[in-house]
């Protein structure tokens, strides 16, 4: 029988082919998962050897640098890659450059791929040990739109689009350092003023109309060569650019004042509101040739502007610094003032000519201060409007006054003076009201007297109020008459029951002939428009002669008695 033989191989010989082909799908397997991997990154990943060539890109790689799926394959020169990326966006870039840098570790380059879409990606390479580069490319563009948006905002006044105060100061910087001798620059700081007011009566929204209107006009009144800054809420700057002398920043301060004194139309209602502007100069190299140095000058000439009526702006001087901390310690202690009972009334008679008896008092208000002493009312009412302690100082006033009104002789009228910011304010008339009412005083014994800057700005509020105050009974005197700019124009404006000739007409009278015109003229003006007459400032008995013989109705003046506490003022007098 013939013996069969199982004919066998060595087992590791069977293996071998079979484990080969393991391996092989494994890292099919592996490659494939790999590449399905990288093709799913949101960077665009290329390899490349020694000899730029390349040996993978995923596709995020040729979609991130613009360039046709399928154009780059294993194999191809880096070269090649850089010639179609050119030709897709029509010229080289700075991408060429960083393949470039062979001799460095690692390069990197941002790109400005498709200008169309404004795609920026940046190319990192990070050579690799056993030879060759690896390129990673990422698409940055939203985070640089961020961070352009983030630089804007903090760079920037997101309201109004100018340099805010932070931006400001570098620009100043920069100016100050090209500044000389024979070519200055000029720092204005402008203040705008009752910009409160709009947006206490209006709301935020058309406060930042107006804003927006302010800053047009400012925009108007600067040359290109000027920078204009918003540095606070109602503040702005501006740098003026090649200053051969002071003028030239009183030229561009008082065009600002001008164009921004001009009315507003704002509001839903295009209700007429009007703003000034308080503005300080400050010149380099003269005043400073450091930027906090510089703002700090400019900043207190634009104070003592807001403490002169007759002018909108202000150069700094030396000594202002020491105006500045007296000015500040005030505000302070008005805070508190009232609390402590240091406001009093002093009361001023005023006479009727003809029959020589006092016909009633005018309320004026002093300070009792503790260590300063008696302040009269120019040093402290503008600090009061500024500091928005004007209607709390106000509204004490009229209440103190009718209730001590209440206790003279019937038919005596109280005169008080109101500031235009007063009368913007919509409770004035209802504390008027309460306190004629509380002090059963009738309305026809109160006089309100106003000057004639009510009617230079905010002209529609004030007149709507003095017309409701009239209506309610009280006379309404035009205090100053004839210091104005056009003082003809408010008795059209307005009826008034009273016109008091100021003090400056009278000082001269009757002996100065040009006073004695103007004195003459303003009486008869004020019979033709059935108005009472009165005379500030009469010291002499031979004023009170010739303003009576003129027909003269009523004066006062320290011929007939100063301003004194209630308790020394109510007298009559005969004359």
């Amino acid at each position: 029988m013939r013996k069969i033989t199982k004919l066998t191989s060595p087992r590791g010989q069977d293996a071998r082919p079979t484990q080969k082909r393991n391996r092989l799908r494994q890292q099919r397997a592996l490659g494939s998962l790999i590449e399905t991997a990288l093709d799913s990154v949101p960077q665009g990943i290329a390899v490349y050897d020694d000899d730029e060539v390349i040996r993978y890109a995923n596709s995020r790689f040729s979609e991130l640098l613009g360039i046709r799926k399928g154009q780059i394959c294993s194999g191809m020169k880096l070269q090649q890659l850089l010639d179609a990326h050119a030709q897709r966006i029509g010229t080289a870039s700075m991408y060429e450059v960083a393949f470039a840098k062979h001799g460095l570790k690692r390069t990197r380059a941002v790109l400005h791929i498709n200008k169309a879409v404004n795609r920026i990606v940046t190319v990192t390479q990070h050579a690799v040990a056993t030879g060759g580069w690896v390129a990673t490319v990422e698409d940055v563009t939203d985070r640089r739109n961020v961070e352009r948006k983030y630089s804007l905002n903090i760079n920037s006044d997101s309201l109004t689009d100018l340099p805010n105060r932070a931006s400001f100061m570098e620009l100043l910087q920069q100016s100050i350092s090209h500044s000389r001798q024979e070519k200055k620059i000029a720092l204005l700081c402008v203040d705008i003023n009752r910009f409160n007011r709009v947006n206490e009566m209006y709301g935020n929204e058309v406060g930042d109309t107006l804003l927006k209107a302010v800053v047009y006009r400012l925009a108007n009144c600067i040359r290109t060569s000027d920078t204009l800054a918003r540095t606070g809420s109602d503040e702005f700057a501006i740098i003026q650019a090649g200053v051969k002398k002071p003028k030239d920043a009183a030229v561009l301060a008082s065009r600002i004042s001008e164009a921004l004194s001009q009315p507003y139309r704002v509001g839903p209602n295009s209700e007429e509101v009007s703003v000034s502007a308080k503005i300080g100069i400050a010149i380099a190299p003269v005043d400073g040739i450091e930027v906090d140095v510089l703002m700090k000058h400019a900043n207190l000439a634009m104070y003592r502007a807001k403490n002169i009526t007759h002018t909108d702006y202000s150069f700094y001087e030396p000594g202002l610094d020491a105006d500045l901390i007296t000015r500040h310690a005030l505000e302070q202690e008005m805070k508190h003032a009232l609390q402590r009972n240091e406001f009093e009334l002093y009361y001023q008679r005023f006479v009727n000519l003809e029959k020589g008896n006092v016909v009633g008092y005018e309320a004026l208000l002093r300070w009792q201060h503790p260590e300063r002493g008696i302040l009269m009312p120019d040093k402290f009412i503008p600090i009061a409007e500024e500091c928005g302690l004007i209607d709390d100082l106000g509204h004490w006033v009229i209440r103190s006054a009718t209730q001590q009104a209440s206790q003279w002789q019937r038919g005596t009228r109280l005169a008080i003076n109101l500031s235009p910011l007063q009368l913007q304010n919509r409770a004035l008339h209802h504390v008027i009201q309460e306190s004629l009412k509380q002090a059963k005083l009738p309305a026809k014994q109160l006089e309100i007297e106003i000057t004639e800057s009510t009617f230079l700005h905010n002209s529609t509020i004030n007149i709507k109020m003095l017309q409701r105050l009239k209506r309610l009974g009280a006379r309404i005197v035009l205090d100053d008459f004839g210091t104005g700019y056009s003082s003809l124009g408010y008795l059209l404006d307005f009826s008034f029951d009273k016109l008091k000739i100021d003090r400056s007409f009278i000082s001269g009278y009757p002996n100065n002939r040009q006073s004695a015109l103007l004195v003459n003229a303003i009486v008869g003006l004020g019979d033709s428009f059935g108005m009472v007459v009165s005379a500030e400032g009469v010291e002499k008995l031979s004023q009170v002669r010739q303003l009576r013989a003129v027909g003269c109705q009523e004066a006062q003046g320290f011929y007939f008695g100063r301003p004194e506490p209630m308790k020394g003022a109510h007298h009559s007098a005969v004359v």
